[in-house]
């Protein structure tokens, strides 16, 4: 019984993110790599508890230096969601999700490049370890299935107020009116959308 109210999904795909704390009007958001291990169990009726793994990836790219510097930013994280699944009208074809989504920051790599005044530097690596780790957000999701096959949209609301720069300024080449993601205090407050493809493996 307990087998029969569970399924396992697997899925990949590509996310993007939009908005954010950026300091630029200039910077496109590189489309990253994102999937998701789903752990769906019935709790009653045609609601369902939906968690798992999840792993997405953010960025952005400005070329711009009139207000800092040009600046390339990655990331990626790991997430552990935590949602409440509809299964709209029980049918097993259209499902809608949303709540929690904890996530974990892996890693973070920063590229800028500063040149006014015939002043040129350029700061570049791994500033995972000058970043907080832990953040929290709300994460929505539309999932159409075709028997085993899945199509989903998914968007992730990071809550407010959730710093990312941990003692950057003290060991980065560009100081704080130099660098673009020291002046917008790291890169946060972005909203992440995704679509992904997957299958139902049990």
């Amino acid at each position: 019984m307990a087998a029969a109210q569970s399924r396992i999904y697997l899925s990949g795909g590509i996310a993007t993110s939009y908005g954010g704390n950026l300091n630029t009007l200039f910077a496109s958001h590189q489309p990253e790599l994102c999937a998701d291990l789903e752990w769906e169990r019935k709790i009653t009726g045609s609601i369902n508890l939906l968690t798992g793994l999840s792993t997405f990836g953010v960025g952005y790219m400005s070329n711009s230096s009139s207000f800092g510097s040009a600046s390339a930013f990655s990331s990626t994280y790991l997430a552990v969601p935590v949602l409440v699944r509809w299964n709209m009208g029980n049918k097993n074809f259209l499902y809608f999700d949303f709540g929690l989504q904890p996530y974990y920051l892996i890693k973070a790599h920063l590229k800028e490049h500063y040149y006014k005044f015939g002043e040129d530097r350029i700061a570049e690596g791994d500033i995972t370890s000058y970043s907080n780790r832990l953040f929290a957000g709300a994460k929505f999701q539309e999932t159409v299935a075709f028997n085993r096959l899945t199509i989903s949209l998914f968007i992730i609301f990071p809550f407010k107020g959730q710093t990312t720069i941990k003692n950057l300024a003290d060991h980065w080449a560009l100081n704080q009116q130099q660098s673009t993601y020291l002046q917008s205090n790291g890169y946060s407050d972005f909203a992440v959308f995704g679509f992904k493809l997957g299958v139902r493996i049990k």
